[in-house]
């Protein structure tokens, strides 16, 4: 192991990271709450003036998601040279491979990184620009049906405006899990990337010296089973972790194809040790 690093030194580590990610959910969280409020004054207007639903596009959604992406990733990419800088005097000589190695995957690293945030924020986008036509072609329906029970016949502008408001309502429960679950890749992917390239370079080098990972839960009530199952499971760097029977690379991690129940709204993280 890189850093030899005992388990109530990881749960301190996981509070920090933790913490961060909160901060970074944060900023996501307002600004996808500005682009939902935009969307539906854009809808009372299209409906009002044509009656029909607004057309989306996600050239914005995918510059908030990008922007996000990048700034969470800038800094969680720095995990392991952040804790080299702290780890004890009696690793020195390791430390000084360490922090040469880390130097030099730094411009593999920032490409790498790129090109998953890309291809990411283009598929999110699309996925969330679905589900918000979705909820708005559902109220407008919901809305002109129970007018119809009521004997009622509604013009464009009361649909518009009774619309708008259920719009807002619905896109607004999904803020924090859309926050969480991004902010969540984009943290994640920085971490397992960094250690993954060092533990390759290292290896290049024949160094004895190589990465593990470790997983590690939030440890509250809020944490589903299978990933308190998962809690305090070590795999290599180019392994996955075994959670609920699929493969993830890291916590929030689709790409071996895990189910959408072990990813969205996961708070675990991973660690490198």
């Amino acid at each position: 192991m890189i850093i030899n690093t005992p388990r109530g030194s990881l749960d301190r580590l996981a509070n920090d990271n933790d913490l961060a990610k909160f901060r970074f959910e944060g900023v996501m969280y307002n600004q996808l709450k500005s682009y939902f409020r935009q969307v539906a004054d854009d809808f009372e207007v299209v409906y009002r003036a044509t009656g029909q639903i607004l057309d989306l596009t996600i050239n914005e959604l995918i510059s908030i998601l990008k922007y996000n992406y990048r700034a969470t990733g800038a800094y969680f990419r720095e995990d392991i040279r952040r804790r080299l800088v702290n780890t004890e005097k009696a690793y020195e000589s390791d430390l000084i491979e360490l922090i040469n190695a880390r130097a030099s995957i730094e411009a593999d690293l920032q490409n790498k990184l790129i090109q998953t945030y890309n291809d990411r924020a283009f598929k999110q986008s699309l996925y969330i620009q679905h589900t918000t036509k979705d909820i708005m072609e559902k109220e407008v329906f919901n809305i002109t049906l129970e007018a119809a029970n009521n004997g009622q016949q509604l013009t464009n502008t009361q649909i518009a405006g009774v619309a708008k408001e259920r719009i807002l309502v619905a896109n607004s429960h999904r803020l924090e899990t859309i926050a969480q679950t991004e902010i969540q890749l984009g943290s994640e992917s920085a971490k397992q990337y960094e250690a993954e390239l060092l533990n390759n370079t290292l290896s290049n080098g024949q160094s004895s010296l190589f990465v593990e990972k470790i997983w590690i839960s939030m440890g509250d009530n809020k944490v589903r089973s299978t990933h308190k199952m998962a809690d305090g499971q070590t795999q290599r760097v180019d392994v996955p972790f075994i959670v609920g029977g699929q493969m993830l690379m890291f916590p929030g991690d689709g790409s071996r194809g895990a189910s959408p129940s072990e990813i969205i709204n996961c708070r675990c993280l991973s660690l490198a040790i």
